[in-house]
């Protein structure tokens, strides 16, 4: 029996060793196997051609992909891949801007990382309006779109006359500016001088006088003209000719009656007497100022016309109006008003003057806002807000009393109604500060 058992033995252990020789072993020790799918090797193991089998196997990490991205309206998404750390790259189509961030990557976690960025259309906004000018945009205010500055009658383009808008939703260039035309100096004539009033902008007078013994050769008044140019031709002043006697009989009796707005001055009516016609301060001379009696019994010019400077319109304020009485012509009269809630800054009447310009400051409208309020000692102010109908709640700490009215609102004018409400200290209270709120709270009816 022992003898049968020891041969037992022995045959089972040389069956285990030719095992393992057979798989690869061979070590002294058993290794596990396992069978992988399509023949393929184990990561990091080795195989048995024709055996089915693996050693040393290890799983590889598992790869989580990220969804796949739909593109944008208006756009298009481009993505180098969906394992992490690869990139989707957003891009919008011409006449659209991005809306978010450009791009986004993979995550471990198989998700795409922020939000998907949107593309909106190229909007460049309206354009405010310029000072004795105009803008008109076409078509809109989207990308291509081109704005055109244009000047009031008198009045030059300094900058471009014309914007447009960009693909980042901005206008190129700088906004222009409308300046009076300027006529620029008179050179005084030989014998004479010239007076300019007030200044040599559009709309400025010139005046030429003579020195005793000389007269004007032509109209003594010139006026700055919308062109930058003066009107007329500069006159000259010619030394007084008596010449022969005039003939009596030539008489061109009373001339035409000044304008209204003017005056006209002459000593005799005879053949070669001057007729002078001026305008009053504030209005401009239309036609001759000077007529002369002709040997045909005729004066030369008809007397001229006084028209009142005008000084155009004035840009009505964001938020407010502006009315004119009885127009925008000399000593007309132009009165602001703002909406509810806002108040007038500048000058709320202003004047056109004779110059052509509005007296006073540029007008606008603020929104009004009542002023912040200081919390009382020993207690707290709650506000809603700073704006007309808003209101302000007042309370004290424990152990002290309102004294005052709770609420405040504010008012139309910027100014909070009634006044500051106060705490003091309630006599019947005998304990100790803690801080608190609302123990002697006492309400009072607003």
């Amino acid at each position: 029996m022992k003898v049968l058992f020891a041969s037992l033995v022995l045959i089972a252990i040389l069956g285990a060793t030719i095992a393992q020789d057979s798989y690869g072993g061979g070590y002294g020790r058993g290794r596990s196997y396992g069978r992988r799918p399509y023949g393929r090797p184990p990561y990091g193991g080795s195989h048995r051609p024709g055996s089915g089998y693996h050693s040393g196997y290890r799983y590889p990490p598992y790869k989580r992909v990220c969804p796949k991205l739909p593109d944008p309206k208006d756009g298009s998404v481009n993505v180098t891949g969906r394992y992490p750390g690869q990139k989707a790259i957003y891009s919008c189509n011409e006449g659209f801007q991005l809306v978010g961030f450009a791009r986004r990557s993979c995550s471990r976690s198989g998700k795409w990382s922020g939000e998907a960025p949107i593309c909106k259309r190229v909007n460049c906004g309206p354009l405010p309006h310029i000072a004795n000018g105009a803008v008109s945009i076409h078509p809109d205010t989207r990308l291509g779109s081109t704005a055109t500055y244009t000047c009031n009658s008198g009045y030059k383009l300094v900058g471009h006359d014309t914007r447009t808008c960009l693909a980042n939703g901005e206008w190129s260039g700088q906004e222009p500016s409308c300046m009076p035309v300027d006529c620029g100096d008179l050179d005084d004539p030989e014998n004479g001088w010239v007076h300019i009033s007030p200044n040599t902008l559009f709309g400025g007078q010139a005046l030429y006088r003579c020195k005793l013994g000389y007269e004007l050769s032509s109209d003594d008044v010139r006026t700055c003209q919308a062109n930058g140019h003066w009107s007329g031709s500069a006159p000259t002043c010619n030394p007084i000719d008596c010449g022969k006697q005039p003939d009596p009989a030539v008489d061109c009796g009373a001339p035409d009656p000044a304008d209204p707005n003017g005056s006209i001055h002459f000593t005799t009516t005879t053949l070669g007497s001057r007729i002078v016609y001026r305008c009053n301060r504030g209005f401009n001379t239309v036609g001759k100022s000077v007529s002369i009696c002709q040997a045909n019994g005729l004066y030369s010019n008809p007397a001229p016309v006084c028209e009142p400077v005008d000084c155009g319109e004035l840009e009505k304020p964001k938020n407010g109006d502006v009315t004119y009485y009885p127009g925008t012509y000399f000593t007309s009269t132009a009165t602001f008003r703002c909406k509810k809630g806002f108040r007038l800054t500048g000058s709320e009447v202003r004047t056109c003057q004779a110059d052509g310009t509005w007296s006073g400051e540029k007008t606008g409208c603020q929104k009004i806002q009542c002023p912040k309020l200081k919390p009382p000692q020993y207690g707290k102010v709650y506000t809603s807000g700073q704006y007309p109908g808003d209101y302000a709640v007042y309370s004290c700490r424990y152990g002290y009393s309102l004294s005052g009215k709770n609420r405040r609102v504010c008012l139309h004018n910027g100014q909070w109604s009634g006044s500051a409400a106060q705490c003091k200290k309630d006599d019947h209270y005998g304990g100790s500060y803690g801080g608190g709120y609302g123990g002697s709270y006492k309400e009072h009816e607003y």
